[in-house]
């Protein structure tokens, strides 16, 4: 349950034992619970079924009533400082036991003073009227439900005639749940009549509540059973009652139920609470007829204004449409929503009458189809009574005058820092005022959460943090002033180093100097300087040593009254060195972000002097530098000439290279002995123009050192070495070329009919000297037929395995060969122990030049091209990895069809 107690929000969770809390809200979805000394019983000898909120003595405060299924029932009366007293005697409400159920306040007989309903197991229900201040009296109704137990669990109090009178409506387990009707006529008794017809609303199922709502909006209450069984919506009107709705059999094993517009189209939804199955939520779908939404904020009375009553006039305020009452229940274990929900009918505009439970009348014109809030006061004086109250709870309160220490305390804390702050550290009128707002705001905060039962621990924070802040404020400001004073010094060092700027002769030794200086001394963020060279600004320098900036920026400068240029480069300024009317740099800053080292106007002064500085040095530098420029190149041009008489030679041999290469490449292309023609001619090429790149590319790069305009020694070493490079690379084509024309004078490549294991053995023979004792053959050869085949070609194959095997295998291992027959093919397997192949050399094993021997040790054309002759033979070459090293598989047909002999043997012919 929800209920306001000091104008804050308090939720009631009523449980049996210690699932009973009282939790203040502080601040949206964070609770606290006040359930630890506020109340006079401990909640854990409790077994609470329902809570009921009024203003009972009328202090404007809310108190509780509980109740309690096996002891007896409770009234706490709500004292200053958000404690609770245990007054349920001195206020006559008995401490017999009970089984008690629900429970309901409300107006009954129209003295504005609350009443009390409470419904009982094994015990009749029990009505107490409200007498005076202190004292509730019992009063005896001739009724079914009070006269006689009828294991009642809730009561809904609510105007469903329309007479202006609260009447009651009570669920109980026996299937005999009873509306009664309010016909008290004096404000010192209570009087009522079981209704009638269409009045009577006789639900004949065990009910545990009903909620009673304008469903249809047309202005008469309706109400809702939940059962044990089938739930059951009758719809009011001037008539009584009629029955719209009934669940189908057999219903589910209802319990509480509540209305509420949870879509916000200005009609009550339903939510049902089961305990045989899930929650059930009603959308209602009729959107007909006005409406409106009222909420009411109390002042001198409870923040919710329960117990207000409220009357609902026609435009013209002559006719009453309807009644209602604030209540803080709506059935069983159930609380009604903070707006009040009015059903209008085809009333555009009604006549609105508030009477509070502070005797307070507010009178208001409302429009239909609209949420209106309707407070008790006007907001300057609804502000002060607040104030007040929340003073007055303050002052009762120990823990304040502890919290009022503790702020003085603050207090003294921060008018101590503020002496401290302007007679040592110079703080001037902003300062000042800044921390002044962080007292008001530290004021502001204290007062905000000394109503709350953490004040305390809040004032605590509040004063260790003042205390720690401001320990650290005196280190920091006392940094600061240190650091002000080493801003002087560094500014001296700079003005210092632009005196001696002038001597340094080296560009880019005098901006890195500058940069660096500048840099360190000032703090600077970021920094660099680009110097002119013809059309570009070449980077110099720049700070700290690797900023995301370019290296060269186009000759894109500001205009001539211009010093700053952001746009050119991501600094905060970017000055131009000039030189009289022409510009020799860019240097570009950023300042520190921190406050101390901010660029003041001191400081922009003293780097545009050094930017002046910095243009002239720049300028004198390359004079100099063209100067010893022209002296060098007087020197050079003997040796250009020299050079230049040595490259043409080298040039006429590196095109007789060429040619040969040329001639080399067409003789391979026309014999076709490797792989398929355009991947080996592809793959020749590359190996070659390997050494042609570098010769052609050294001999344009001696072109531009030749036709340079200057010339120094270095370049003679630069031009030895590309001579090296070149002779190095010719040297290296022309044993390309004798190893292409040996391996083009293989045996021949006719096909003839021949045992192709033949050749393997003789191979083996060959191969044994480079095998030696490091690797152990081992021989599994069957018999297999003579086919069809290119014995040479097939050697080279053998070969190429063999050596392949030898060279995995340098620290030694074993070899397994065996030759078989199946089905339709000859295989033949190599299987060594060496480390195998890489996953990521296998995907291109087959490739030309794909090798993963040293450089120089090999050209990677090996498996490629015994992969393109078995190929051509009809057959297929594999290879993988086995668990001790690599495998390669050869398959070749027994078969071969006399047009693939004639093709294959020509083609063989040609490799």
């Amino acid at each position: 349950m929800k209920a306001d107690f000091p104008r804050v929000t308090v939720g009631l969770i009523t449980g049996w034992g210690a699932t009973t809390a009282l939790l203040h809200q502080t601040r949206p979805l964070r609770f606290r619970r006040l359930d630890r000394g506020g109340w006079p019983v401990s909640f854990d000898s409790l077994d609470a079924n329902q809570a009921a909120f009024a203003d009972v003595d009328g202090d404007g405060d809310l108190d509780v009533f509980l109740t309690d299924e096996h002891h007896p029932n409770h009234l706490w009366i709500q004292q200053p400082g958000l404690t609770f007293r245990e007054e349920t005697e001195a206020w006559h409400l008995g401490r017999e036991n009970r089984v008690s159920e629900g429970a309901a306040f409300g107006d009954l007989n129209g003295d504005h003073r609350p009443d009390l309903v409470v419904c009982n197991w094994f015990y009749p229900d029990e009505v107490y009227l409200h007498e005076s201040t202190n004292r509730f009296r019992s009063v005896a109704l001739p009724l079914p439900h009070f006269a006689e137990a009828r294991e009642s669990n809730s009561v809904c109090l609510a105007d469903v005639n329309h007479d202006g009178k609260l009447d009651l409506l009570i669920c109980d387990r026996n299937g005999s749940s009873r509306l009664y009707l309010n016909t008290t006529t004096r404000p010192d008794s209570l009087a009522f009549q079981e209704g009638r017809g269409r009045w009577a609303l006789n639900d004949p199922y065990p009910a545990y509540g009903a909620v009673v709502g304008d469903v249809d909006n047309d202005g008469w209450e309706d109400v809702f059973f939940t059962n044990v069984g089938p739930n059951r919506l009758y719809r009011g009107s001037p008539d009584g009652f009629t029955l719209v709705w009934e669940e189908g059999p057999p219903g589910y094993y209802s319990t509480g139920s509540a209305l509420a517009d949870l879509e916000g189209d200005g009609d009550l939804d339903l939510v049902v609470a089961n305990k045989d199955t899930a929650l059930q939520l009603f959308i209602n779908p009729l959107r007909r007829s006005h409406w409106l939404d009222l909420r009411l904020e109390g002042v001198w009375s409870n923040r919710e204004a329960i117990g207000a009553r409220l009357q609902v006039w026609d435009s013209t305020r002559t006719r009453l449409l309807l009644t209602k009452e604030i209540t803080a229940t709506a059935g069983y274990y159930s609380q009604p929503p903070a707006d009040i929900h009015l059903g209008l009918g085809l009333h555009r505009r009604v006549f609105l009458t508030v009477q509070f439970p502070s005797g307070i009348r507010r009178q208001e014109m409302a429009v239909a189809d609209h949420r209106l809030v309707l407070s008790e006061t006007g907001v300057l004086v609804g502000t002060g009574v607040r104030f007040g109250r929340r003073l007055v709870r303050l002052v009762h309160q120990a823990v304040f005058w502890r919290n009022s220490l503790r702020l003085v305390v603050i207090f003294l804390l921060l008018w101590l820092f503020y002496r401290l702050a302007q007679s040592r550290y110079g703080w001037g009128v902003r300062p000042l005022l800044l921390t002044w707002a962080v007292v008001a705001g530290l004021l502001y905060l204290v007062v905000g959460l000394l109503s709350h039962p953490t004040a305390e621990q809040v004032l605590k924070t509040i004063l260790n943090g003042t205390t720690l802040a401001e320990g650290l404020l005196v280190v920091l400001l006392e940094n600061d002033h240190r650091r002000r004073r080493r801003k002087r010094e560094q500014r001296e060092t700079l003005v210092r180093f632009s005196e001696t700027m002038p001597d340094l002769h080296e560009n880019r030794q005098l901006a890195e100097r500058l940069v660096a200086l500048t840099g360190k001394a000032l703090h600077l963020q970021a920094a660099g300087l680009w110097i002119r060279t013809g059309q570009d600004f070449q980077r110099a320098a720049c700070y700290p040593s690797d900023p995301p900036v370019p290296a060269t920026l186009p000759a894109r400068i500001p205009g001539s009254k211009q010093d700053t240029a952001p746009d050119i480069l991501p600094f905060e300024t970017v000055q131009v060195l000039r030189y009289q009317e022409e510009v020799v740099g860019l240097w570009g800053y950023t300042g520190s972000p921190e406050r101390l080292w901010k660029l003041d106007r001191e400081d922009r002064d003293l780097l545009k002097l050094l930017a002046d500085t910095a243009a002239l040095s720049i300028q004198n530098n390359r004079y100099l530098e063209r100067v010893t420029a022209q002296e060098r190149e007087l020197a050079a041009q003997r040796v250009r000439r020299e050079l230049l008489q040595t490259l043409e030679e080298k040039n006429r041999e590196l095109t007789h290279l060429n040619q040969e290469l040329k001639q080399t490449q067409a003789q391979l292309v026309q014999q076709e002995k490797m792989s398929a023609l355009g991947q080996l001619v592809a793959g020749i090429a590359h190996e070659v123009n390997n050494p042609m790149g570098i010769l052609h590319g050294n001999l344009e790069m001696a072109r531009e050192l030749l036709a340079a305009p200057e010339w120094t020694p270095d370049s003679r070493q630069e031009l030895q070495a590309m001579i090296d490079d070149m002779r190095e690379s010719s040297l290296r084509i022309r044993q390309l070329i004798r190893d292409l024309r040996d391996f083009s004078r293989l045996d021949q490549a006719e096909f003839v009919r021949t045992n192709p294991v033949a050749g393997l053995k003789s191979t083996l023979t060959l191969v044994r000297g480079e095998f030696k004792d490091r690797i152990r053959v081992h021989l599994q050869l069957e018999d297999v037929p003579e086919i069809e085949c290119a014995p040479g070609q097939l050697n080279q194959v053998y070969l190429n395995l063999l050596l392949n095997a030898s060279q995995a295998m340098q620290a030694g291992g074993d070899l397994w060969i065996r030759v078989w027959v199946d089905r339709d093919s000859i295989w033949l397997r190599f299987r060594d122990t060496g480390p195998g192949i890489a996953p990521q050399v296998m995907e291109h094993l087959f490739e030309p030049f794909v090798t993963t021997k040293p450089v120089g040790a090999g050209t990677g054309l090996g498996l490629s091209i015994s992969y393109s002759i078995i190929r051509d033979h009809g057959g297929t070459l594999e290879a993988r990895n086995w668990e001790e090293g690599a495998e390669f598989l050869i398959r070749l047909p027994l078969h071969t069809e006399q047009g693939d002999f004639h093709g294959r043997s020509n083609h063989l012919a040609g490799r």
